[in-house]
């Protein structure tokens, strides 16, 4: 809704999603809304279950972002760090903390403190987005 809000009022954006409907649950519904989503970013053959891309106006994460990112990270040192960082926040099970948007900022702090690098998917992002503010001389 807002990047169809942003394009009527002319105000270049970026949209990142993650195409859901791997695990089972409300696979046709997910499938329509990856569909309608890809329409609304321009894609020219949508997909039900689109693979992933990092593109110029756009990214599609798969299966999910934080599957994906997890993956690049590694995921022994992603599931510790999450771990570490849900007890901290006082989760009875750590391995839920990954969905929390502020457990999600400490896990990135943590890497970033360890001197790793943040991934190159989320590099090439953050390129696009660059790009774009640069285009318009922000």
């Amino acid at each position: 809704i807002i990047k169809a809000i942003l394009d009527l009022l002319s105000i270049p954006n970026y949209v990142i999603f993650d195409k859901d409907g791997e695990d089972g649950r409300n696979d046709e519904g997910n499938m329509k809304t990856n569909i309608a989503i890809q329409k609304l970013i321009g894609v020219v053959e949508p997909q039900p279950s689109p693979a992933q891309i990092i593109a110029k106006d756009f990214s599609i994460f798969a299966p999910d972002f934080r599957r994906a990112i997890r993956l690049e990270v590694g995921e022994s040192l992603w599931d510790s760090y999450r771990n570490e960082i849900g007890e901290e926040l006082g989760y009875d099970r750590p391995s839920r903390a990954d969905k929390n948007p502020i457990a999600i900022k400490l896990l990135f702090e943590k890497l970033r403190a360890s001197k790793k690098d943040i991934p190159d998917s989320l590099k090439k992002c953050l390129a696009f987005i660059v790009a774009k503010v640069q285009e318009i001389n922000l």
